[in-house]
């Protein structure tokens, strides 16, 4: 432990450098208040055993400054002092002493209150790191209490706290962003082929290829049963179409193999896209985002599923085309807003 000695008498600090050496400790000792603050700062010292009166920074003044510095542990402070009046003491303690000892200095009851330092110290630090472990675990628990166990992307929870959050930010900075509602097609009918454990495995796996395909500012959550809702930063709705149908090839590439070993089968999904532009008059508020999504998705469903279908929001009027149809009809402005060759309104 690193004990800091500031007294103006130099028989006191080489009577304390003696003691405290003999006891295991590393010793820095000066002269006065204002080179105790500076040593203080530059080494951390847990233990700092101070003389009332000193030229420049007094006791009290190197006291209230150690207490107001923040720092990882505690300091445990003691005064050395030959004022005993009740005033003084209130004084000492207010600015944040733990301790006083008695001139002259008297060896047996300095290594006592050093044992008591030592006490007060090594709790401090046990429950610092208990403190720190209790934090850990609580920012696990939040991650868990929002993580979906079988897909491992986020759940409803988080997906509504994100949602909130991108929503707020593409109104400040005027941006804009994509809700894409995603569903496995037939699902029920490989549950009911295969098996619910199987099934479990191709959520699993379907979710898996999603994260690989997302942006590090994406985001992927489980909506409910085999629906997958993802929020695509920063992008229209063409760049949003474009994403989604990389992910729906990747989960189309996705092989499976039936208990038995024997029967291997492919799943597919549909999708839905909406695009909020902030700046928009006729902008979407984020329930009914949602509510685009899932339609554009049911429009997907009725094209005959395993496509992409993306909800163009025009003055308000709500028209729907795939991927294939927004894509080859996008013009080359960055960010500008998609015309589709065939266009079905909602």
């Amino acid at each position: 432990m690193k004990v800091l000695v500031a007294d103006d008498d130099p028989v006191t600090r080489e009577l304390l450098h003696k003691i405290l050496g003999e006891c295991g400790y590393e010793v820095l000792s000066v002269e006065n208040g204002q080179q105790a603050w500076e040593t203080y700062n530059a080494s951390g010292a847990s233990l700092v055993i101070t003389d009332w009166e000193m030229p420049g920074l007094n006791g009290i003044e190197l006291c209230s400054r150690i207490r107001q510095h923040d720092t990882v542990g505690y300091t445990y402070i003691i005064f050395l002092t030959s004022r005993s009046g009740r005033d003084h003491l209130i004084e000492g303690l207010s600015a944040g002493a733990d301790d006083f000892i008695a001139k002259p200095l008297h060896p047996d009851e300095l290594r006592v209150r050093l044992r008591v330092a030592e006490r007060i110290l090594s709790l401090e630090t046990h429950l610092r790191r208990a403190n720190h472990d209790l934090l850990r675990m609580n920012k696990r628990l939040l991650k868990m209490s929002r993580l979906d166990p079988l897909m491992e992307i986020g759940n409803r929870l988080a997906f509504e706290e994100k949602f909130e959050e991108y929503h707020s930010k593409a109104h400040k900075e005027g941006r804009r962003y994509a809700v894409v509602m995603c569903d496995v097609d037939n699902f029920k009918l490989c549950n009911d082929s295969f098996g619910h454990q199987l099934g479990d495995d191709v959520l699993r796996q379907v979710a898996a290829a999603i994260r690989q395909r997302l942006r590090g500012d994406d985001a992927a959550f489980r909506y409910g049963g085999e629906e997958i809702l993802m929020l695509l930063n920063r992008q229209d709705l063409a760049g949003a179409v474009a994403a989604a149908e990389r992910i729906r090839r990747s989960i189309e590439a996705l092989e499976f193999t039936a208990d038995g070993g024997g029967q291997t089968f492919r799943v597919t999904v549909s999708c839905g896209v909406i695009c909020h532009a902030a700046e928009a008059a006729t902008a979407f508020g984020r329930r009914e985002l949602v509510e685009m999504a899932d339609r554009a998705l049911y429009q997907a469903k009725r094209r005959g599923r395993n496509c992409v279908v993306g909800a163009l929001n025009s003055g308000g009027d709500i028209q729907y085309a795939t991927a294939r149809e927004i894509l080859e009809a996008t013009t080359p402005e960055v960010d500008s807003q998609p015309k589709p060759s065939r266009i079905e309104a909602g």
